[in-house]
C-alpha cells in the first residue's frame, strides 16, 4: 500500500512538514528575541507599527470595494441593535 495517492499529495506534506520544522526550529529565537526587544524598548514601537500597517490595510481594502447600503449601516451604527442605549433584558440597576 502506498504511503501518498499522488504526487501532489507528497509535494504538499513535505511542505507541510518543513512549515512544521521550520516553526519549531524558531522557538528558541523567539523568547531571546523578545528579551532583547523588551529591554531596548522597541515593543512598544513594534506594536504601533504593525497596528499601523492593520489600519492602512484595512482602509486600502475598504477603498477598493463599494460598500452596500447595509454596509454602511454598519459602519455607522456600530453594527449593535442595542444603539439607542436600552438594556436588552429590562432589568435597568440591578
Amino acid at each position: 500500500m502506498a504511503l501518498f495517492v499522488s504526487h501532489r499529495e507528497r509535494r504538499l506534506w513535505f511542505w507541510t512538514l518543513t512549515i512544521v520544522v521550520a516553526i519549531f526550529s524558531t522557538l528558541g529565537l523567539a523568547g531571546a528575541l523578545a528579551e532583547q526587544l523588551s529591554e531596548s524598548g522597541l515593543t512598544t514601537v513594534g506594536f504601533a507599527a504593525a497596528m499601523l500597517l492593520v489600519g492602512v490595510t484595512v482602509v486600502i481594502q475598504g477603498l477598493r470595494t463599494k460598500p452596500t447600503g447595509a454596509e454602511i449601516g454598519v459602519a455607522l451604527g456600530g453594527g449593535s441593535g442595542l444603539s439607542d442605549g436600552s438594556d436588552p433584558d429590562g432589568a435597568r440597576g440591578t
